[in-house]
């Protein structure tokens, strides 16, 4: 009895160690596999790129069952029949999940869903009928995973052979490519998959070096090694998940330090203040590396979309942290407002994928446009903590600082000039691009009017409104929510042509 607790235990430690999932290639093939190009979003990426977005839209994470995402993507590829009965597809909709798991016979309601619970056994898609409107997101989401899937097992997705201005797949027509090129590109794969097959894992690697070596001829070297290592060594890295509670963590802890400190009257902790100054000299050089390479990567500034212009105005506050390390609050406050940027990017559904710029983007004015804007909308985060921490130390002590005044009012000038600029180029570059300077979008709109919002509260001195401490501090205080208006807000609930 007591040998077998000591079996039962050992089963139960070793579990998180252990692969439970379906076939598929070793680490080290997988390492290998993943640095053949693909054509995808427009650019040319790797196969480790595409595996960690196919695992993340079909499971929700980057691994699964202690396997990484190209073991996860080469096993729906070569061992498709081994991975359909493997319960990885996550779906947020309880209505579809329980039909579905009804359907499939599951007593589960909660378990993620086999690819085989889509299908009847006669093969026809379950979708249609389960009396859902097919246009629903949730509906849509479900029916997006099952098609990218499906594109995975037939191969059309895995777009890996460059021909002319063009990249081909297996399943697109061979008929006006060389004699020679046709038959590498009709046999290499079934080839691969035979040796994988007979696990023939060093001859499946030679033949992976052969279609990395393929793809480097015929593209003139825009395939090349170093390209390749950036890539994966950025998606390695790119943990916004650990970065972003690492900032919050120690913003949190400095913060409470600073006001303990305050209110007793006493200096504060010079330990606690070096750590938090080397913690956010790290995350300068993190972001400013992952930008780097998005901009090797993509040849364009990361400022296209959400996500790029989120992890951007991370990056600024954390920049204006160091610079501004004498103030002590907002030393501390420019790694909680990077932290949160880096958490609102993590969690808000915001798309990391990196594609080519749509033609309206493709001006330099872009890069002028969202910078002058980001870095003023930075600055109004800074105004409003400091409008903040002053009324909690006004709430505590009694008084006002008169130090958070003036600080807030440099800034702000700073910020409405910064704006004010960034709205003149945006129309410059509206003009060239729509033939029109003003068209009151929303996006345009909300700008206009937290630009008046701040422009108000720049002339305080003129206005009897602003001139006591405790009105102007709440009013930068709440003037925030126009800002988040402006760049989040509108996005969600009014849409528009600056949506991209």
């Amino acid at each position: 009895m007591k040998s077998i607790r000591y079996i039962i235990f050992i089963f139960f430690a070793l579990t998180p160690f252990l692969v439970f999932a379906q076939r598929t290639l070793s680490k080290k093939a997988a390492k290998e596999f993943g640095k053949i190009a693909i054509y995808y979003n427009n650019r040319i990426s790797t196969i480790n790129t595409f595996s960690i977005d196919f695992t993340q839209k079909i499971t929700g994470k980057h691994t699964y069952n202690n396997l990484n995402a190209v073991q996860i993507f080469s096993g729906w590829l070569f061992f498709p029949q081994e991975w359909e009965n493997e319960p990885m597809i996550k779906l947020k909709n309880k209505v579809i999940r329980s039909k579905l798991n009804h359907i499939a016979g599951s007593k589960n309601k909660n378990v993620n869903l086999k690819f085989t619970d889509f299908f009847y056994p006669e093969g026809t898609y379950r979708l249609p009928y389960l009396n859902v409107e097919l246009t629903d997101k949730a509906a849509i989401e479900a029916d997006e995973k099952i098609n990218l899937i499906l594109s995975v097992i037939n191969g059309e997705i895995l777009k890996i052979f460059p021909h002319k201005n063009n990249w081909l797949s297996i399943t697109d027509n061979l008929q006006d490519v060389k004699t020679n090129d046709t038959v590498f590109i009709a046999n290499v794969m079934p080839l691969l998959m035979e040796e994988l097959y007979n696990e023939n894992e060093e001859t499946a690697i030679e033949i992976i070096n052969k279609i990395i070596k393929f793809q480097i001829i015929k593209t003139n070297g825009e395939v090349n090694e170093t390209k390749t290592n950036v890539e994966i060594l950025y998606n390695n890295l790119n943990r916004t998940d650990i970065a972003y509670k690492i900032a919050l963590f120690f913003a949190v802890i400095g913060l409470l330090n600073l006001l303990i400190s305050n209110i007793r009257g006493s200096k504060q902790n010079k330990f606690i203040h070096i750590i938090i100054l080397v913690v956010a000299v790290c995350i300068t050089l993190w972001l400013s590396a992952m930008l780097a390479a998005r901009v090797y990567l993509t040849g364009h500034l990361p400022l296209s979309n959400g996500y790029e212009t989120m992890i951007f105005a991370a990056w600024l506050s954390v920049l204006i942290t160091l610079v501004l390390r004498a103030k002590e609050f907002l030393f501390v406050g420019g790694l909680l407002i990077s932290g949160i940027a880096m958490l609102v990017s993590y969690i808000s559904g915001l798309n990391p994928m990196m594609t080519s710029l749509v033609p309206v983007l493709q001006s330099p004015l872009l890069t002028i446009h969202v910078s002058l804007i980001m870095l003023a909308y930075c600055l109004l985060a800074f105004i409003a903590l400091n409008s903040m921490i002053a009324l909690i130390l006004k709430f505590v002590t009694g008084n006002f600082n008169t130090q958070f005044e003036i600080l807030s009012c440099k800034m702000l000038l700073i910020a409405v000039l910064l704006m004010g600029c960034g709205i003149f180029v945006g129309a410059i570059w509206a003009n060239n691009s729509w033939g029109r300077y003003w068209g009151w979008d929303p996006k345009e709109v909300w700008a206009l009017i937290t630009f008046i919002i701040y422009g108000l509260a720049l002339y305080g001195n003129n206005i009897q409104f602003f001139k006591r401490p405790a009105v102007f501090h709440t009013y930068l205080l709440l003037a925030f929510g126009s800002v988040l208006m402006t760049y989040l807000g509108v996005n969600i609930f009014l849409g528009g042509i600056h949506s991209y």
